[in-house]
């Protein structure tokens, strides 16, 4: 069986449209949203690019 999970609501320092901040560490939220019950999330991965750094990246990860 194939789960359906979704990612909605995803927000920068509590922003849904960031635009120039200006913060070292910025804290990321996002909402899952799924069908089935007790899905939940054990690891996530960000990679943030910067309009300034090309292909530069920064990834962040936690299990």
């Amino acid at each position: 069986m194939d789960r359906m999970l979704e990612i909605k609501d995803f927000v920068v320092e509590h922003q849904k449209n960031p635009f120039g901040i200006d913060c070292a560490e910025p804290r990321f939220g996002w909402k899952l949203i799924s069908e089935e019950k007790n899905v939940f999330q054990t690891a996530y991965q960000l990679k943030v690019y910067t309009e300034h750094s090309g292909s530069e990246s920064v990834s962040r990860k936690r299990a």
